[in-house]
């Protein structure tokens, strides 16, 4: 009876395989294709922020993350922050090593401009594993800047 059920391949990856004698990994599944490859070390982290933030144009916003090493062992993390409007961003370091199972406060610092909203998106990717990333979108909405308020004209007596 297969316990692992797959249409095209069944891919273990581990250092040692201890079966019952005289069972093989095919008399556990019914995949045409059974591949054994050496144990790996699973890489992965999730960065945390706000998803909404709303900003006064001119005046600095400080913008709270936290990046998670999910991996079991220390990583380092290439941080990049990009966004549509062509702010400056500053206080997060080029690359971060975290260990594993562990996190980093960071801070993302910016000045708004304009009065509109404006998508960054920061990203952390794996040294060790450059296919694994966390990345966090953020829209940020820019009050004050070009605005004009009119206010009606309110007539009082001398």
């Amino acid at each position: 009876q297969p316990v692992f059920h797959a249409g095209e391949q069944v891919t273990i990856a581990s250092d040692v395989v201890e079966l019952d004698a005289g069972i093989t990994l095919n008399d556990l599944t019914n995949a045409p294709t059974v591949t054994t490859l050496p144990a790996q070390i699973l890489y992965d982290a999730s960065l945390t922020g706000p998803k909404h933030l709303t900003a006064n144009a001119g005046e600095p916003l400080d913008i709270p993350l936290t990046l998670l090493n999910s991996g079991p062992t220390h990583d380092t993390y290439s941080l990049t922050v990009t966004d549509a409007a062509g702010w400056g961003f500053s206080g997060l370091p080029a690359t971060l090593t975290i260990d594993g199972l562990a996190f980093q406060d960071l801070v993302l610092q910016t000045m708004p401009a304009g009065n509109d909203v404006n998508i960054i998106t920061i990203t952390a990717t794996s040294q060790n594993d450059p296919t694994r990333s966390a990345r966090l979108e953020i829209a940020i909405t820019v009050i004050g800047g070009d605005y004009l308020l009119y206010l009606p004209a309110v007539a009082a007596p001398p």
